[in-house]
């Protein structure tokens, strides 16, 4: 059964000047190791340090899920850039024309996925043995979840 790991806990921020995300990341471990998102640039060190902390470099990961293409949970794909990105059919192509008032999607994100080995993923499609996926739309396009069969029962991601 796969086992999940939160690697960097999500939260929002907001002050007087702005806001900003920070999304979640999971380790799922099972048959393959896949990460599900990957935080943006100023987590990038903590990203690095939590794989470490588990024995873990970029390489050791077999796949990324991206739940959707906002910047907050894109921006690190590159570190895993020898695996591929799973992401949803109608993500990834909102994410090479956001609306124009889509902030969390600046015009550039559609390149940056683009350079990734992408492989779209859909509903009830099996990512790996115990890990299917789940259509979410209404925060974006194409976001998607994940349904993982553990030890414990079923957890959505």
């Amino acid at each position: 059964m796969p086992k999940i790991d939160v690697l960097l806990e999500g939260y929002g921020l907001g002050t007087n000047v702005g806001t900003i995300g920070f999304c979640s990341v999971i380790l799922i471990e099972g048959e393959k190791r896949l990460l599900f998102d990957s935080a943006h640039v100023g987590r990038r060190t903590f990203l690095q340090a939590a794989l470490a902390e588990r024995g873990l470099a970029p390489t050791d990961i077999d796949a990324q899920v991206l739940s959707h293409a906002h910047w907050d949970h894109v921006q690190n794909c590159d570190l895993f850039d020898h695996a591929p990105l799973l992401v949803h059919h109608s993500e990834r192509k909102y994410a090479s024309k956001p609306h124009r008032n889509d902030w969390a999607t600046p015009k550039w994100t559609g390149a940056v996925i683009e350079m990734m080995d992408l492989q779209e993923v859909g509903e009830g499609e099996q990512v790996m043995p115990g890990v299917r996926v789940l259509e979410l739309p209404g925060h974006s396009p194409g976001s998607i979840g994940l349904e993982v069969e553990t030890d414990d029962g079923v957890c959505l991601i």
